[in-house]
């Protein structure tokens, strides 16, 4: 555990972090008086591949890396940075993580548990319903990246798989 983020960080996440965007002064400060804070050291694994998911987090500084395991391998999918949310989709739909994610430096988050995104549907419904509206649109978000990004690769693999049919007829035909 660490305080909470001094005034000028809870200014800055409360006004820039896409999760608090939408709601209003005061959801937003329900909101974050309802998350946990902490300092992770360089190298400390906070989400676990594999886990039933019982919390979401906001970066608030540092960076974490995401990847999913493999064996002994890791393939690395990305970095989350200042405002981002990770673990989301893992507490709303009571799942297992799809991946880990580790501090690469000093890094400071806010976990949201399970159990008080669960109170909030008794004790404040409103701010229940907006906050799973946030979420959502933040996983709408990434799915359209995602799914433009899988595009340019299917694009990329067409016009490598008919360069590489040319070569190959032209290789044939000599």
């Amino acid at each position: 555990m660490t305080a909470k983020p001094s005034a000028e960080e809870k200014e800055k996440l409360l006004s820039e972090c896409e999760l608090f965007k939408p709601l209003s002064a005061d959801q937003q400060l329900e909101l974050f008086d309802a998350f946990e804070w902490v300092t992770l050291e360089g190298g400390k694994e906070i989400i676990h591949q594999g886990e039933l998911a019982d919390f979401l987090l906001i970066v608030i500084s540092g960076v974490l890396e995401v990847y999913k395991k493999d064996g002994n391998s890791r393939q690395l999918l990305g970095f989350a940075r200042d405002g981002v949310v990770l673990g989301e989709m893992g507490l709303i739909s009571n799942e297992r993580r799809y991946a880990s994610c580790r501090s690469i430096e000093q890094t400071r988050v806010g976990l949201l548990t399970y159990d008080k995104f669960d109170q909030l549907k008794l004790s404040n419904p409103y701010l229940y319903i907006d906050l799973l509206t946030s979420l959502s649109k933040g996983m709408c978000r990434r799915l359209r990246s995602t799914s433009d990004l899988v595009g340019s690769l299917k694009k990329r693999n067409e016009i490598a798989l008919k360069a590489a049919e040319q070569i190959l007829e032209a290789v044939l035909d000599a």
